[in-house]
């Protein structure tokens, strides 16, 4: 039972979309920052991005969106997709590696963490991602972003969700 709560509390981010439906998404990726001070972090869909900030609209509490001075970001991670086609089977595949401890018999005492902080690991890595400005300089953010040349004028910043 210890392990089916690890693996639940172990899952990849939900608004990620996986390889095979990339070249079909329509919105930006998703740019997981701490700015300011290294108390304020913040992960949001990318919507735009200008010469000297970006527009991020939050993952949680999406009601409007949020603009970060470049300079004010310390460091970031742009959440590209998950690693795999089918992050189910690694969750499968990590809850069976789990159950297995229950044929260890008196040794399952032992195995049974091992094989959840190695699963954890597993779960924990499902996403494919870039580290800014290490992987990505400034100037190529915006290639990320749900509008890569800017919001156009006729719509209204307000409704987008």
């Amino acid at each position: 039972m210890m392990s089916i709560v690890f693996i639940q509390g172990c899952s990849s981010p939900k608004y990620l979309s996986t390889p095979k439906d990339f070249q079909n998404n329509v919105k930006g990726l998703y740019f997981k920052c701490q700015y300011e001070n290294k108390y304020s972090k913040i992960t949001g869909e990318i919507i735009e991005v200008s010469d000297n900030h970006i527009k991020l609209l939050p993952v949680q509490n999406a009601t409007h969106m949020i603009t970060i001075d470049k300079n004010a970001i310390d460091k970031a991670e742009i959440m590209v997709s998950l690693s795999v086609d089918n992050p189910d089977k690694i969750n499968t595949w990590a809850s069976l590696m789990n159950l297995t401890s229950i044929g260890h018999g008196f040794w399952g005492v032992f195995t049974l963490p091992v094989n959840i902080s190695v699963t954890a690991g597993i779960n924990s890595k499902n996403v494919y991602w870039m580290k800014y400005p290490e992987h990505v300089t400034w100037d190529q953010l915006h290639k990320f972003a749900r509008f890569p040349q800017g919001i156009p004028k006729t719509i209204d910043e307000t409704r987008i969700k």
